[in-house]
């Protein structure tokens, strides 16, 4: 009888001991993803905390966005920012909206009900949002919004572009796609410091070089530089500098400092 009672209990011990089946489901923080724009500019910069990077493109059915375009984005990424597991695009379709007129409030809305993917243990998340319709304050041609959200509107892309004396669509879109990636990089001065004063402070968030990507008109309808001048436009030294010390790749986009090239000699 004791020796029956003995197998018993040992039997107990070993069924109370069985380990749930283990799961590696990611971790999900939608609430990461709703701080201001430049809160998250190391964690995009830097391999630290994430290792790669998924940008999702949602737009609404007409405003497909421009394959050269969105390649031009990830070149332009892949050498500013550290992502050793690299840098993944996925693209959805979603239903247009009735009013085309839209505050930010409408914007946020929209990406709320539509995001999909969002950051986890390893790996950040972005979101972009293409519209069918404008802004309310009807000169911006794109806008970031959040620290991993923008938003481009698609009917004023369309309308000024491929047409005599504007930029071809790739071209526009590839600067504005840019621009505001840049701004949830921290630039000007959001979330990734100045090593030098360079803000145009009447335009916050942006660099008084004309000729920089960051200049505020870049992101504006009919500005001439952009319709006349047909180059696309780079990050200048300062702000290329303002990545590198806040943890983004040496030698930035297009252009490497002496220093860099010095140090590379030696």
């Amino acid at each position: 009888m004791l020796q029956r009672c003995l197998i018993f209990t040992l039997l107990l011990i070993a069924v109370g001991c069985k380990r749930a089946p283990v799961t590696y489901e990611r971790a999900v923080n939608k609430n990461f993803h709703t701080r201001k724009v430049g809160a998250s500019a190391r964690d995009l910069l830097t391999a630290q905390h994430y290792q790669s990077l998924k940008i999702e493109i949602q737009y609404m059915t007409g405003y497909a966005p421009d394959e050269q375009a969105v390649a031009n984005l990830t070149t332009f990424l892949d050498e500013l920012v550290h992502k050793p597991k690299g840098i993944q695009v996925v693209t959805k379709e979603i239903r247009p909206i009735e009013d085309t007129v839209l505050t930010l409030d409408n914007v946020i809305a929209i990406e709320n009900a539509n995001r999909e993917v969002y950051t986890d243990t390893s790996e950040l998340a972005v979101y972009v949002l293409y519209t069918n319709g404008t802004f309310e304050k009807g000169t911006l041609i794109g806008y970031a919004y959040r620290n991993t959200s923008a938003v481009l509107f698609g009917k004023t892309i369309r309308d000024n572009s491929d047409k005599w004396g504007r930029l071809t669509r790739t071209e526009l879109e590839t600067r504005i796609l840019q621009h505001e990636f840049c701004h949830m990089l921290g630039l000007t001065n959001v979330g990734t410091p100045m090593t030098a004063e360079h803000m145009d402070h009447d335009h916050g968030k942006h660099c008084k070089n004309k000729h920089c990507l960051m200049y505020y008109k870049t992101e504006l309808i009919n500005y001439p530089a952009m319709i006349l001048k047909k180059e696309r436009p780079t990050l200048d030294e300062e702000c290329l500098e303002d990545l590198r010390a806040n943890g983004g790749k040496k030698n930035g986009y297009y252009c490497v400092s002496l220093k860099d090239i010095v140090e590379q000699q030696l």
